[in-house]
């Protein structure tokens, strides 16, 4: 991955610089606040706020743990920019952690007992929404199904969700799109948004891609907005005038296409 090349840095830049970047649907965002809450939790936010004003002296011995929390947000900034996706930044939550625990201790027993308690019952709430959220519709399963029992093995199917390698065990590719023309780096926005369709079909052959299924419920108009989370409107009305491109298979909920040989 080019994750640190000039390049790369000067893209995300730009695009948080000008808010022009093409956004992953279905992401939290740094800037944010529901999302800030969501995933940092309300609790951890409190007591976050709660350290920076009661202990407002600075720690000598906590100096080290700054390191790599301004380094991370740093090289965060760098790569990812400022509008990425806000799960990047887990990796120093465990080093923000230690800072909670003095003002956690500073509480009394019953604030205590009532933080531990938001916290259960925020991991509970989390956990059924997990859930009901990782549900696979009967006609998305049919399709799996039908993958697995007729698409060859080596086969590599554009698709967004994880679960198709789960329940199919077939390679699949989504944002890893990524190719090189004419010295211009290219990626998936320029297989749902070519100038013809010549051009989107160079661009599917470009990263071998000879399947693409399409689940309905991540159809969205794309006159208003673009972004990576799902299947613009105008990419799936363009797959039946495709050169090459057939339909296998079809129920309500999903849609799988096939490259055939010419």
């Amino acid at each position: 991955m080019d994750a640190i090349g000039l390049s790369s840095v000067s893209h995300y830049v730009s695009g948080t610089l000008t808010g022009t970047r093409v956004k992953e649907f279905l992401n939290s965002y740094l800037t944010n606040p529901v999302d800030l809450v969501k995933y940092l939790a309300i609790v951890f936010l409190l007591l976050m706020f709660f350290h920076l004003f009661r202990f407002r002296r600075w720690n000598r011995k906590a100096t080290i743990l700054w390191v790599p929390i301004i380094s991370y947000l740093i090289l965060f900034m760098i790569i990812f920019g400022v509008g990425s996706d806000i799960r990047l930044c887990h990796p120093y939550l465990s080093i923000l952690g230690c800072f909670l625990a003095q003002p956690f201790l500073s509480l009394g027993k019953k604030w205590r007992f009532i933080v531990v308690g938001v916290c259960v019952l925020q991991f509970i709430s989390t956990t059924y929404y997990v859930h009901q959220k990782r549900q696979i519709s009967s006609e998305v399963r049919d399709g799996f199904e039908y993958i697995r029992k007729n698409v060859p093995r080596k086969a590599l199917i554009l698709y967004p969700e994880e679960n198709l390698l789960i329940y199919t065990q077939h390679r699949f590719i989504w944002s890893s799109v990524l190719f090189f023309r004419k010295g211009k780096k290219l990626s998936l926005e320029s297989v749902f948004w070519p100038k013809d369709l010549e051009e989107m079909g160079w661009n599917l052959d470009a990263n071998r891609i000879d399947h693409i299924l399409v689940k309905k419920s991540r159809v969205y108009d794309d006159l208003k907005e673009h972004h990576f989370g799902g299947y613009p409107k105008s990419f799936v009305e363009k797959l039946p005038q495709l050169d090459g491109w057939v339909k296998v298979f079809e129920n309500p909920g999903v849609a799988l296409w096939k490259k055939v040989p010419s």
